[in-house]
């Protein structure tokens, strides 16, 4: 019984191993396949006004006030 409960854990065990290897592998060919230039901007337009914060969590370090009808 001691055999079965054992190579059973040690099935389960190999199987796991075996998936996140295959997905670090997947990963890693996507990396790879990257191209070379990657000079994708994005720019967008406020409606309203906007405060940058320093820390997401404090609501009064304010750095910049960002007006309306500004983008970047």
């Amino acid at each position: 019984m001691k055999k079965i409960v054992f190579l059973t854990f040690l099935a389960v065990v190999a199987f796991q191993l075996e998936g996140q290897t295959g997905k670090v592998d997947q990963l890693q060919a996507v990396e790879q396949n990257q191209p070379d230039h990657q000079d994708i901007t994005a720019t967008a337009t406020l409606k309203v006004a906007s405060r940058l914060f320093a820390t997401k969590d404090d609501l009064t370090s304010v750095i910049l006030i960002i007006p309306a009808d500004s983008s970047s």
